[in-house]
């Protein structure tokens, strides 16, 4: 994890690239709060990429996309069309048909499984007849777990820590319409 100093250092790196924008104590104070949990490594690798990329100094927010980004190889996986390619190739080997898949183990990739239970399972892919339709849906829902799992990754650890403080205990809304009826049957 980063140290104030070596924030500080990456801040002041970063005014230098951009001598238009005025560095002050309190922006280096946000600044390390929300970039401490980043390896250090990381943190400078995003911020020399976006010195090279962007005209305006970066935001905390674009750091951390960056830092992240760097961090998981994004380059190095597949994206929605290229999921939805290998989806193809699972159905047309039988993955949505119930005695098939059973017989053959499937090494699926864990999003694209998700993804397809999102999308009405493996069963409705192999036996629908709006390919094109399915195709929009899947590659939907494929960008929209990838960001909540980049969001959830990028999370302030101060953020999660509010939030397990804060959070309710899960409550099923049966058990809710069960409780009210226990309520009016004991009167």
């Amino acid at each position: 994890m980063s140290e104030s100093q070596t924030i500080a250092e990456i801040l002041t790196a970063l005014a230098a690239a951009y001598p238009s924008f005025k560095l002050t104590a309190p922006t280096i104070r946000i600044y390390e709060q929300t970039l401490r949990d980043i390896p250090v490594d990381a943190l400078r690798a995003a911020t020399l990429d976006l010195i090279a990329e962007s005209e305006w100094f970066p935001t905390v927010a674009k750091i951390r996309k960056r830092a992240f980004a760097l961090m998981s190889s994004e380059s190095e996986s597949m994206d929605a069309y290229e999921a939805w390619a290998l989806t193809l190739d699972f159905v047309r080997d039988g993955r949505g048909h119930p005695i098939i898949s059973k017989a053959r183990q499937f090494d699926v990739p864990p999003l694209i499984e998700q993804t397809v239970r999102q999308v009405g399972g493996w069963k409705h892919l192999a036996e629908a007849e709006n390919a094109a339709a399915d195709r929009a849906r899947f590659l939907e829902a494929f960008e929209h777990t990838i960001e909540k799992g980049q969001y959830l990754t990028r999370q302030l650890p101060q953020i999660v820590d509010l939030a397990n403080r804060l959070s309710l205990p899960f409550t099923h809304p049966s058990e809710v319409t069960d409780g009210a009826n226990a309520t009016r049957n004991a009167d």
